[in-house]
């Protein structure tokens, strides 16, 4: 039966008092940004556990793996080129995803670390190596109650990236051999509230960010979104902004705290018609290099040209 793991993460970004919420500047037509604007999430990492044979050399396989564990498209077949499995003798299932959000193990943390290089989108327990190809005979170890056993999918980029995992429960009381990786071993997911400020539908807004709290993230990115059925979807997926958006604008930036409308453009180069106020919701973001999350914005807020 599958098991299910969650870790929840509170990334509060906004730091500000109510009384610093957005203001609009008829004259200038700016609208200045504040910290109280920005949206909240909270994220988890779920992970599943499958019950497997104990002493057995079980097969890890992916055939039907399509995304990654942030909602992405792969081909499992070119887009995953190491398995790794880790065994961590004293820790729970809680204790090891909180330490593979924050980074931080002690050696003596970890039992057993190998890697695998797989064929035909699979690997057996036995075809794991250490360190320089040292085989291992890891079914021998596979034991009931020997602690948390962790299997992650990776990506062949040369800093790899985790595609998806999966816990796996040695035990005496099934017969189970194959544990498959699915789109739902492990996902990222996110709830979210995204604010929204009144805006003059004019054709030369200035939008300004220098009064948000940066905390060392280096902006590079600006981008409107058209949004024609609400946001529900995206406060759900907001790493999925651009996927999402019914049409996008953007700019890429350097050090600037401020972008006019006209500054963005489509694929097309073409600014976007502001003065439509029949649209559903227009959602202004900054992306940034140095976010903890994967693709998630960095300012997200909405859009109510009046």
């Amino acid at each position: 039966m599958p098991r299910f793991f969650f870790l929840i993460i509170l990334s509060a970004v906004s730091c500000a008092t109510p009384d610093d919420s957005a203001t609009v500047t008829p004259e200038t037509m700016e609208v200045i940004f504040s910290d109280a604007d920005n949206y909240r999430y909270t994220s988890s990492i779920r992970v599943e556990g499958q019950d497997l044979s104990e002493l057995t050399n079980v097969l890890f396989s992916w055939p039907k793996l399509t995304q990654d564990l942030y909602g992405y498209p792969i081909d499992s077949a070119d887009s995953i080129c190491q398995i790794e499995i880790l065994n961590f003798a004293d820790l729970g299932w809680d204790e090891v995803l909180e330490g593979i959000e924050s980074g931080i193990f002690l050696q003596t943390d970890v039992t057993i670390f190998a890697y695998c290089t797989p064929t035909d989108a699979s690997c057996y327990l036995d075809d794991f190596v250490m360190g320089a190809g040292h085989p291992l005979t890891l079914s021998e170890n596979f034991l009931e109650n020997s602690g948390t056993w962790l299997i992650r999918l990776n990506t062949c980029e040369e800093e790899k990236t985790i595609v998806a995992e999966l816990f796996l429960v040695p035990s005496s009381k099934t017969t189970e051999t194959t544990a498959f990786v699915t789109n739902t071993s492990s996902t990222f997911e996110i709830e979210s509230e995204i604010k929204s400020v009144p805006v003059s539908s004019q054709s030369n807004l200035l939008f300004d960010w220098s009064a948000l709290s940066v905390d060392g993230a280096k902006i590079d990115s600006a981008i409107l979104g058209r949004f024609d059925e609400g946001v529900e979807e995206l406060e759900s997926h907001p790493h999925l902004f651009q996927d999402l958006a019914d049409a996008s604008w953007s700019v890429d930036l350097s050090d600037e705290t401020s972008v006019s409308l006209s500054d963005l453009s489509d694929t097309s180069g073409q600014a976007p018609d502001f003065t439509d106020t029949t649209i559903a919701t227009w959602v202004f973001a900054l992306f940034g290099e140095t976010i903890a999350e994967p693709n998630m914005p960095y300012f997200l807020v909405a859009l109510k040209p009046q």
